[in-house]
């Protein structure tokens, strides 16, 4: 993901589906890293739970919720997950 410096991201909610590896996974590194707020999903847990406590050190910035974004359930898991922790639905998909 190529970030200006002139973008202001800092009050942003993404969703973000794969993000246990590869580019999902660079994805969600890179907007937490700009202070991005994201719901992270995947299917493996144990890595998507691992990736989000390296992520969370300073502040939390990620909520995994784990599950297979194909399905209905989990997409509404995510938003719920974003307003509940956020106070309001993602901007970012």
């Amino acid at each position: 993901m190529i970030v200006t410096k002139n973008q202001n991201l800092q009050n942003r909610i993404a969703l973000i589906s794969g993000a246990s590896a590869g580019i999902g996974e660079s994805v969600l590194r890179d907007l937490a890293f700009h202070g991005v707020r994201c719901v992270a999903n995947a299917r493996r847990a144990d890595k998507l739970n691992e990736i989000a406590a390296q992520l969370n050190t300073e502040r939390e910035l990620v909520i995994p919720v784990v599950g297979d974004a194909s399905q209905q359930e989990v997409v509404d898991a995510m938003s719920a997950a974003a307003v509940a922790k956020f106070g309001r639905e993602a901007d970012l998909v």
